[in-house]
């Protein structure tokens, strides 16, 4: 996502201000090409100020696994607007609320049981301290909490006060441009050189930033350009950013490690910026380990909910459909970290789903990497013939294969769409499964299952297609 590759040639130059439509635009699609079609179905509501401008406003983000298959298979359901009013019952222990949609129509919520207030943080408290006369040089606003401060040099201080310094004041998630902002006032600071901070362009950046039009021209951080941060605070400090491949500096994301001071790295420091840039080169790699653990993740999330299946039987050509849906519950088992109960229907000649004797076909697990050991697995589980909800006997471990890219008929490859396969053989059938997932973004749109009888050389056994609704 800050990929340095991704700017234009030429110097990497800090972006601060009202977002342009044309950047919007940009940006909006670099999203929907990781995310993927499919999941516009789900959870996506247009701007209030109509469905084109959802394409020319700058985009909201917030990254998760589970939300957006929770929302798909039903058990979120979302709703857009304000709440006006909560009517609370002492006796049901129960409330409604209401709220206001942007249609501007009043809605109700009823049997709510619980209220979680994520209203974020607002600046005003923590500036208190400071005397009116030194919020009035810092341009200090009481009614915006999105730029409360006109400041110099990546929000970290004001040329007319330049013994005052602000580190992390800069309203984002990212530890390194606070480790910048506190590099930057040491040496400002220990050169005794005010000079370093002024920046006009800035502060006049900043200033057509409060009056632009909430919605539609400010980003979701006011100082959202993390690449530029970081590379016009490396320009100020003659830090050399650290390359990731022989020979091109300007490739893969900028992330604090390729950030240092080469002369003051103590020896824990310099063998942990070796560990990370050791680990992102690795990640950067399709077919390396590191990232083939992350590939087992991505498929485990992603099958979350319900699927359309069919099968045909290689020998007799019998066909038959039905679903399959996979139910995420708490790990039964510390080893894992993530766990479904699969359970199948079958569609009988009434056309109705029925489920099938002893439904719950399997149990999958998932462990990921932890403590350092390459543990990252997807595994089958049978079902306890006694309670169908607990395992019975490990009878697959999924062996993934490289990710590629989903090739059109004509050899060329699919843009935003991707293949992970993986293979495993049952040890008491000897039947061996191939699976092969169809990616689209970070969405599954499609996968099949293979069954061959690899002991008894009957070839090809059954195979399953899988589909979304």
């Amino acid at each position: 996502m800050y990929d340095l590759g991704r700017r234009p040639p030429g110097p990497i130059d800090y972006a601060l201000g009202p977002i342009p439509e044309e950047k919007a635009v940009k940006t909006n699609s670099y999203f929907h090409s990781l995310l993927g079609s499919d999941y516009e179905k789900y959870a996506h509501m247009d701007s209030p100020h109509g469905a084109e401008e959802s394409r020319t406003q700058p985009p909201w983000v917030a990254i998760g696994n589970d939300y957006a298959e929770f929302v798909r298979c039903g058990a979120i359901q979302t709703s857009m607007g304000r709440v006006t009013s909560v009517n609370s019952n002492a006796n049901t222990k129960k409330a409604s609320v209401q709220y206001e949609g942007p249609d501007g129509v009043t809605k109700t919520i009823e049997n709510v049981t619980t209220i979680v207030m994520a209203t974020g943080f607002t600046p005003y408290k923590s500036l208190s301290l400071l005397p009116d006369e030194v919020l009035r040089t810092l341009e200090y606003s009481k009614t915006d909490p999105f730029a409360p401060l006109i400041l110099d040099k990546g929000g970290s201080v004001r040329s007319e006060i330049p013994d005052l310094g602000f580190v992390g004041f800069y309203r984002g998630p990212y530890w390194g441009v606070m480790e910048m902002q506190a590099r930057f006032l040491g040496k400002m600071w220990s050169e005794n050189n005010g000079s370093l901070c002024e920046t006009d362009d800035q502060k006049q950046s900043l200033r057509s930033l409060r009056l632009a039009h909430p919605d539609l021209a400010r980003g979701q951080f006011p100082m959202g350009d993390y690449v530029g941060l970081m590379e016009s605070f490396g320009k100020d400090l003659d830090i050399s950013r650290s390359a990731l491949e022989s020979g091109n500096g300007r490739s893969g994301p900028a992330v604090p490690a390729r950030y240092t001071f080469s002369n003051t790295q103590t020896p824990s420091t310099e063998s942990e910026v070796e560990k990370t840039m050791g680990s992102l080169r690795d990640a950067l790699i399709p077919g390396h380990e590191t990232a083939q653990k992350a590939a087992a993740s991505a498929i485990f999330r992603a099958l979350h909910g319900t699927w359309k299946s069919s099968q045909k039987a290689g020998t007799t050509g019998c066909d038959a459909s039905g679903t399959l849906a996979f139910y995420p519950r708490y790990p039964t088992s510390t080893a894992y970290d993530r766990e479904y109960v699969c359970v199948e229907t079958d569609v009988g000649s009434t056309g109705r789903e029925q489920p099938l004797q002893n439904n719950v076909r399997f149990i999958m697990r998932l462990a990921e990497v932890k403590f350092e050991l390459a543990t990252s697995r997807i595994e089958i589980w049978s079902s306890n013939l006694a309670d169908r909800l607990s395992t019975d006997r490990l009878i697959q471990v999924w062996e993934l294969t490289p990710l590629s890219q989903e090739k059109k008929e004509e050899g060329g490859p699919i843009p935003g769409e991707y293949v992970i396969s993986a293979k495993s053989v049952d040890s008491d059938s000897g039947v061996e499964y191939l699976y092969t997932f169809h990616f689209k973004g970070v969405s599954i749109i499609s996968w099949e299952c293979v069954e061959t009888d690899t002991l008894e050389d009957k070839g090809e056994l059954v195979s399953y297609f899988y589909t979304r609704d």
